[in-house]
This record gives C-alpha cells, structure tokens and sequence, in this order.
C-alpha cells in the first residue's frame, strides 16, 4: 500500500513532545518524547536490526507475523549483502544528501533503576552538558526526492505524479524498539510528525510512506490516523517464493 500526506500546512504540526504527553496510553511517569535528525552512519543498519528484531514476538502475538515473518535480521538470507549496500548508500549519502536519519528519545529520571529487567541491556547516551539521560525508543529514514525501486515498479503513476508535482519525501523505515516497553509508546507517530515538520521547512510539497496491507489493515489505519491518504496498492516480492503485499 501507498499512502501520501501534503505537508503544506503548519497547522498540521504538533510538537513531538505534546503528541506524547496527550496519548492516554502512556504512563504519567515517563518523560516527555523528543526528536532529533542527524545524518546516516555506517552503523545504523545495526540499530535498525535490533528495533526490527524487537518487534517480531509483538507481531506475532497480535497476528501480524507474515509482516516481517519470524526470522532475525541476521539470520535472514542475504543479510550481509543488504549491509555492504547499507555502507555504500551511506556514504553516497554523506556526500550527495537526500538520506535523513531520525530518532525518538525518551528521558529517563537518574533515579529510574535501568539495570533492572530488559532495559538493563540496552545503551543510553547521556549528555555531557546537562548530564541528563536518554533512550532511543524508535528510529526512522527518509528519502528525500527519490523512491525504492519495488514502488517505482508497482506504483509508477503515483511517482510520475509526485515527480511532477514537486519535491517530496519518503518514509522509508519507521521502527520501535519493542524491548524499551511503555517508554516507547508515541515514538513512531513523534518521528512522523517529525518528518513533516522537516518537509514544510525544507518547502518540500509530499510526504510518502507504503506499508504492509494485511492483518485487516492495522498499518494502514495507524497511518491514516497521523493523517495520511490511501493513493494505491501492489506487490513486492521479498524472494524468489514470497510476495509482499
């Protein structure tokens, strides 16, 4: 599926930290949400791989296992090509632009115990000014004025249309990561708002983003309700024996 949102109006944008404090179900203890761009790193495929890992028992449990399937990252065939290609895009990328990379973090109080339970064995920077204290709950990248080859096949009227309007961006990867619990909650509808936010100053007039359609949509109405708009639909093998949807 393929969805658009023009990002023309600034009435549109909310703050990423209002997005989270006005979500009924996130714990009044936990520190408001906040969202920062920085460029791609050769590292970062790391990252992404621990969130997507994370998020498998989640999608499984709520019948969304044929999203992502069952495999690790690492265990999935071709997973070290996928990560020279990553290597090469970012440096591509450092010197030529058009890749953004976000991420949402969460504060968290000096007197929160994180050596107890799963967040003991995650890393948290802290800031050398303020000594304040941050976890990484989610993570994004961007496209900025291109599209994956798989959209441009399935979907060309719509990247046609889009060349021809203008400037835009696309939504490629938007992950939480599973093992940070409640801290998490609002972290992927932060680093759209965040995305948009960015479109409008950079003048840029679309914001795209495809998702998987199954499991009676879930995906799509959580991109509607940050709202978006259903342009079309198509398939995307993911090997030689599966079709994406």
């Amino acid at each position: 599926m393929l969805l658009s949102i023009t990002p023309r109006s600034r009435e549109l944008i909310t703050q990423p930290s209002n997005l989270s404090q006005n979500n009924n179900a996130l714990n009044s203890s936990i520190s408001p949400l906040q969202t920062r761009t920085r460029p791609p790193h050769s590292t970062d495929l790391a990252l992404y791989a621990a969130f997507f890992d994370s998020a498998l028992p989640y999608l499984a449990a709520r019948g969304s296992a044929a999203q992502w399937g069952t495999l690790r990252m690492a265990e999935r065939p071709g997973f070290e090509k996928r990560a020279e290609e990553w290597g090469e895009r970012y440096m591509e990328a450092r010197e030529k632009g058009g890749l953004w990379a976000m991420i949402t973090e969460s504060e968290i109080d000096w007197d929160v115990n994180l050596r107890k339970g799963e967040l003991g064995e995650l890393r948290y920077p802290v800031d050398g000014d303020s000594g304040r204290r941050f976890l990484v709950v989610a993570a994004a990248v961007v496209r900025e004025g291109w599209f994956p080859g798989y959209v441009e096949v399935g979907l060309g009227e719509y990247v046609r249309e889009a060349r021809e309007k203008g400037e835009w961006v696309y939504l490629e990867i938007l992950v939480s990561d599973f093992r940070t619990g409640e801290w998490r909650r609002g972290g992927g509808a932060a680093l759209v708002e965040r995305v948009r936010a960015e479109a409008v100053g950079r003048g840029l007039r679309g914001f795209y983003v495809d998702c998987w359609a199954g499991n009676k949509g879930v995906l799509i109405r959580f991109y509607e309700d940050q709202g978006f708009k259903l342009l079309g639909t198509f398939s995307a093998k993911k090997s030689d024996t599966e079709t994406w949807d």
